[in-house]
Order: structure tokens, then C-alpha cells, then sequence
């Protein structure tokens, strides 16, 4: 007996007589196959085999079929997805910069061999994965490249990543697109928004007499350093500097974490700032941001440059020779309270929500 599924057939009997019959048994069951399940059934073909006795005509080998009906084959694919957070600030939230790993592991979960598997995901791009052929029931893993928290996640207020796993599979066959087994989502927390911006004042004072204070006449230049220290973009950015004048900035969006330098029209000290012992100088910046986002509170910095220190008649040189009972040490005590108390108020500097500096010109 010969069956090619069956493998190895056993006999009762090996010789029979005239009319006679015997029943035949394989050694081993037989395993419905992929290809079994595709082409709908088990068709299995049986041939019979003997000797005549010498003499008689040979023997036609008699045959066999039957063919047992088999399930309707299943094409599906599924994926799971994680998302683990480098956490660089431990405060259990996804901030701007920070960056996400994502892991994927893609299960044949159909009854037929799925080829030419790969995982879509917009965000981290390229997924690899170990296998992309799959037998029925087989796992492969599979990783992408770090994926770094950018603004618009912020502005989401989570990170939603949907990942999705395509193959082939044999047999003709499709997989459903529509199966949500195929489709993976993850939501990591992110920061809450936060708009903020800081603003550094500089002053260079052209100093002609190197005395070290602003005289009449003598030119200041000032610059205005911007930094966005929030994660969200800040547009329409406006300085306004009513001293020195219009400000010109390179841009008027200042995206996260970026720098810029604005710069004012040169300013020469009048009399009247020499006459109030300063030249003081503020200057505001404001910005827009994205809807939603409180807004940004107007940043104001402040500068002050001493004016000269007050002078009075007698006051220059080394004191008087003391007079007995003129009264003279009293009015030059009296004088020299006078000068510090102007002198103090002229000194002092103040900055007002920002950075001020200054520097004298060589």
C-alpha cells in the first residue's frame, strides 16, 4: 500500500485469496497543512499494490481518493505597541526635548503564513523588524529610532502615536483593513503649555573723558537679548524703547529654547538726564502665543547709567583750614551729606523684570 500523506501503511494481511479483502492502517496520523487549508481540503490518494501468480496478467494497481474538508484558511496579523519616556526631569511627563522609545511586537494570528510584514509609524519613521515572514502563531519584535516630544505634542497636551502592520498573506488571500488588531495606539502625558520669555538690556557708552559716567553729548548704543525659556512658539514679538527709539529685531518669532539680539538707535545723553543724575531707560517686549496658551505677560527690563556726581563751589581740592567759631566745619559737613545723598540716588540701578548691563567704550 502506497500513500504519500500517510507515510508508512500497515497491512492485517500481506496475502490474499480469491475475493478475499484486508484492512490497511497508516503508522502515522497526518497534520492538515497550510496548503490543505488554502485549497479548501485534505485530498489524499491511496494506490494498492500486489503480485499475481506466476502466470496470470500483471496486476493494475488499484487506487484511492478522499478528500476531507478542511476550515476556510484566516489572514490576520496583529500588533502591540509600548512607549517608554526618557524621563530627563523625573516630573512623570513628556517635555519639550525629551524623547520616547517605541517597541512593537507583530503576532500571525491567521492560519496561513503571512510574508513581507512591516510596521508604519508617521512618527518615528522606519520601524525593523527581526522577521517579516511569519508562520501561523509566530512573534516578531520590532524598534524604531528615538522619537523626540516636539511643540505641536505640547500644544496637544499628549503624545498620540498610532502604529499600523501590513503583510501579505498566502494563498491569495488579504488581510482586513479594517481589523483594529492590525492597529496600535499609545498616549504618553505631556507638560502643560507655558509661554515665557526673559530680555537682557545692554548699554556701551562712548565715554569721551573716560570719567567712567554719562556726559552731555556722549553716545549710548543699546542691545536687547531675547530668550524664549517656555516650550511653546512666540510670535509677533514687538520691543518697545521709548528712549532710545524704534528696536529692530532679525525676526518677530522666537521658537522654544531660541535666542535672539535686537538693537536700538544710538541715544545721546541730554542735559536733562545729566540733571536728574541718570539716564534711565526701559524698554518692553511683548509676544503672542499659540490659542489656547495663557498669555505671555509684557517683559520689561530696566537700565540705568550714573550721571556725573553733583559738584558744589569749594567742594574741589583739600578741606579748608579749620576756622575757630565760624561756623565753616559745620557748613562743610553739612555740604559733603549733600553730595553723597545725590551721589547715592544718581549710583543706583534697578532692573525691573529683566537683565540690565552696561559697559564703558575704550
Amino acid at each position: 500500500m502506497n500513500d504519500p500523506k500517510a507515510g508508512n501503511v500497515t497491512c492485517a494481511a500481506t496475502t490474499l485469496p480469491l475475493t478475499a479483502s484486508t484492512t490497511c492502517t497508516s503508522d502515522n496520523s497526518y497534520v492538515i497543512t497550510e496548503a490543505d487549508l488554502i485549497a479548501g481540503g485534505a485530498t489524499n490518494v491511496a494506490t494498492g499494490q500486489g503480485t499475481p501468480p506466476v502466470g496470470t496478467p500483471s496486476l493494475v494497481p488499484p487506487t484511492d481518493q478522499i478528500t476531507t474538508p478542511t476550515a476556510p484558511p484566516i489572514a490576520s496579523i496583529a500588533l502591540t505597541k509600548s512607549a517608554s519616556l526618557n524621563d530627563g526631569n523625573g516630573n512623570g511627563v513628556a517635555d519639550l526635548g525629551e524623547t520616547v522609545v517605541y517597541r512593537f511586537v507583530v503576532t500571525n494570528t491567521g492560519t496561513v503564513s503571512a510574508t513581507g510584514i512591516e510596521v508604519e509609524d508617521p512618527k518615528v519613521g522606519r520601524v525593523a523588524c527581526v522577521d517579516t515572514t511569519l508562520a501561523p502563531g509566530a512573534k516578531t519584535n520590532c524598534t524604531a529610532g528615538l522619537y523626540t516630544v516636539t511643540e505641536a505634542d505640547i500644544l496637544a497636551e499628549n503624545l498620540v502615536n498610532t502604529a499600523t502592520v501590513t503583510a501579505t498573506p498566502a494563498g491569495g488571500l488579504v488581510l482586513d483593513p479594517d481589523d483594529p488588531a492590525a492597529t496600535d495606539t499609545t498616549t504618553t502625558p505631556t507638560g502643560l503649555p507655558l509661554s515665557a520669555m526673559t530680555m537682557t538690556k545692554e548699554a556701551k557708552v562712548s565715554d569721551a573723558n573716560g570719567n567712567g559716567y554719562v556726559d552731555v553729548g556722549e553716545q549710548i548704543d543699546y542691545t536687547l537679548t531675547l530668550v524664549n525659556i517656555g516650550n511653546v512658539s512666540l510670535t509677533d514679538l514687538k520691543v518697545t524703547d521709548p528712549l532710545a527709539g524704534p528696536v529692530s529685531c532679525p525676526t518677530n518669532v522666537l521658537r522654544p529654547g531660541a535666542t535672539i539680539v535686537c538693537s536700538a538707535p544710538t541715544y545721546t545723553a541730554t542735559a536733562a538726564d545729566i540733571a536728574q543724575g541718570s539716564v534711565l531707560n526701559v524698554a518692553t517686549a511683548t509676544a503672542s502665543v499659540p490659542e489656547g496658551v495663557p498669555p505671555l505677560d509684557p517683559v520689561v527690563s530696566t537700565l540705568a547709567l550714573s550721571a556725573p556726581p553733583l559738584t558744589f563751589p569749594g567742594s574741589e581740592g583739600p578741606p579748608p583750614a579749620r576756622l575757630p567759631q565760624t561756623g565753616t566745619t559745620l557748613m562743610a559737613a553739612l555740604l559733603l551729606s549733600v553730595t553723597v545723598l545725590v551721589l547715592g540716588f544718581a549710583l543706583q540701578a534697578r532692573r525691573i523684570r529683566g537683565v540690565g548691563r552696561y559697559y564703558w567704550a575704550a
